[in-house]
């Protein structure tokens, strides 16, 4: 299971925004994962750190799985886990609101 503890939206090319995930099965906590969407398409990934080669930007990922299948599968629970912290924190908005 994961569970979202934060997201700070980001719009910046396909970045959408940064979330600390707590990921049960480790008893831990991964700050500043990446929500991306690009062409209807979502994704996870892990945080990263930029670097330049010849000009260019490149990112390094601190942590990455070593199969698709895996990461796919993180990425459709870490996607489900934002979208349900975000919802949550829209209700408790307009709950603030209205009381």
């Amino acid at each position: 299971m994961i569970i979202c503890k934060s997201f700070k939206s980001h719009l910046k090319g396909s970045l959408q925004g940064f979330a600390d995930l707590y990921i049960d099965k480790w008893k831990g906590t991964v700050r500043g994962c990446q929500l991306h969407m690009k062409d209807g398409k979502r994704w996870v990934n892990f945080p990263s750190k930029e670097y330049m080669v010849n000009g260019e930007k490149k990112y390094q990922h601190f942590f990455w799985f070593e199969d698709k299948e895996t990461s796919d599968s993180f990425s459709e629970a870490a996607k489900k886990a934002i979208d349900l912290y975000c919802t949550e924190q829209r209700n408790n908005e307009i709950n603030e609101f209205h009381n």
